[in-house]
């Protein structure tokens, strides 16, 4: 199981990226904003879409409601990652990781919450402690994205 490919990327990177060289190939695409057409949509195997803004809790929760309004003008869903989106991500983890040969994970920039997706797939489905050691030190994981999903895995809630 360890061969996986898991590929961080930004959503610009991800708009264009062609997944032909790389077998088959799954992507998980999270965004604060509506999402383009892929350019190569035809050639995945499986696509995951959520929208969840780039924030922790404790972040969210200082937001005015003023602000979550304000928000909501370039963000269909202007708020953390929910228990449900959360639920999402590791059932297509779950469905299709076994099936692929690449996971393609992208938010915005590709720092926060892809990485925070990879560090869950490389610790809890790879069980590569150098991959998730190395995805730590090279990004900034959104804390609540992991807290989220790592309480679902502890607490075998799917």
């Amino acid at each position: 199981m360890n061969n996986r490919n898991i590929l961080v990327l930004s959503y610009e990177e991800a708009q264009s990226f062609d997944p032909q060289p790389y077998g088959i190939t799954a992507i998980i695409r999270i965004s604060s904003r509506d999402f383009k057409p892929l350019k190569y949509k035809e050639k995945f195997f499986a696509i995951l879409e959520l929208n969840f803004l780039d924030i922790t809790e404790e972040e969210f929760y200082n937001f005015t409601p003023e602000e979550i309004e304000k928000l909501k003008e370039n963000c269909p869903n202007p708020y953390p990652i929910s228990t449900y989106q959360a639920e999402q991500i590791l059932r297509f983890i779950e469905k299709y990781l076994d099936k692929i040969n690449t996971l393609v994970i992208h938010c915005d920039n590709g720092e926060s919450r892809s990485p925070a997706v990879a560090y869950i797939i490389a610790k809890y489905f790879l069980k590569d402690k150098n991959l998730s050691d190395k995805l730590l030190k090279e990004y900034r994981p959104n804390k609540t994205v992991i807290s989220r999903l790592e309480e679902l895995l502890k607490n075998n809630k799917l």
